[in-house]
């Protein structure tokens, strides 16, 4: 169970990783791993492009995860019959998704050809980015104690998962939607709902790494949300309260300004070379050195920080609704230490 808690941190990692190096302006040496690196990073965002782009790539991994399952049968009827299992879904004890399968498969298609690399790509894949971690710790940050310090983290609950298989999905979701459409917002539940109930109970402060991730990964569901709305209504869906996704739409877009979004986004304090964070209220000891503050008239780094998590809830709350969740059927794990 831990590894899908260390995949799905993985964008997240990259994003650090890449951000990091930006900003210092320094080239990660092998290109091919700096390209992989912002492959995995730009997951992040998979959902909130063009809404074809995103529904090819749905059902190409829903295709490929469906053969390689498939092929483990001998039996025709288990084929036939769909009475195997191609999706993993994982969840917290109450019934909170948090990840899925098909979306890991996404996140390592490119880096790791999912289902074909080798221990030892993965093996160095992996190896890579806590070189590139260590490089900036160590090399740009001065740290040098190399002794892991758990107070940093916090212990996680047990987790759960359920299989399940996408020819029968009426049972766990949406029966009035096609099947891209329900693995769509399966995808998007899942990653708000890793931030909101594993990402930031990791951490036992409200840090600005875990702000980043909060804040980038609300603004892209949000995104993704205005988008669905849209297919929807091209294709006069009779099933959808537009009014409450209008509401619920409506309700986040003051919270996602342009300037503070593209700071958050390409970690520049300085788009175009003109300073966001104004003279009043610059300070280092501020988190973010008072760019919340200069963005929404001194609103500080911690309502903020609030105002999104709370958002994030709401917007995870309302895909959920999406799903038949029974918590009897869901197999639970031990709890995850750090």
């Amino acid at each position: 169970m831990s590894s899908i808690l260390f995949l799905g941190l993985l964008p997240f990692i990259t994003l650090y990783i890449k951000s990091t190096y930006d900003f210092l302006n320094i080239t990660i040496p092998d290109s091919e791993l700096a390209k992989n690196i912002s492959f995995v990073r730009n997951n992040l965002k998979l959902l909130s492009d063009r809404y074809t782009k995103g529904k090819n790539l749905i059902i190409s991994h829903d295709n490929k995860q469906d053969e390689y399952f498939k092929s483990l049968f001998k039996l025709k009827s288990l084929k036939r019959w769909n009475l195997y299992y191609n999706l993993g879904v994982y969840f917290t004890r109450q019934g909170n998704i948090i990840s899925n399968t098909h979306l890991m498969s996404i996140y390592l298609d490119k880096p790791l050809r999912f289902k074909e690399a080798s221990y030892e790509e993965i093996y160095k894949f992996a190896n890579d980015i806590g070189y590139l971690t260590s490089d900036i710790l160590y090399n740009h940050l001065g740290v040098n104690n190399t002794e892991c310090n758990n107070h940093m983290f916090n212990d996680l609950p047990s987790l759960g998962y359920l299989d399940l298989n996408t020819h029968r999905f009426k049972k766990f979701f949406t029966s009035y939607i096609d099947k891209e459409a329900n693995l769509r917002l399966l995808h998007l539940v899942s990653m708000i709902g890793f931030v909101n109930n594993i990402y930031t109970e990791i951490f036992p402060d409200k840090n600005v790494f875990l702000f980043r991730a909060l804040y980038s990964t609300t603004h892209n569901t949000w995104l993704s949300l205005k988008k669905i709305k849209q297919h929807f209504e091209q294709n006069k869906h009779p099933n959808i309260n537009y009014y409450e996704l209008e509401e619920i739409i409506n309700k986040g877009t003051h919270l996602f300004p342009s300037d503070f979004r593209n700071c958050m986004m390409h970690y520049s304090l300085a788009p175009d070379g003109k300073p966001l964070i104004k003279k009043e209220y610059f300070n280092i000891g501020l988190p973010l050195f008072g760019l919340v503050e200069s963005c929404f008239n001194n609103k500080s780094y911690y309502e903020h920080f609030d105002d999104i998590f709370e958002y994030s809830i709401y917007l995870e709350r309302y895909l959920l609704q999406f799903f038949n969740i029974k918590n009897k059927k869901i197999k639970f794990n031990r709890q995850i230490k750090f």
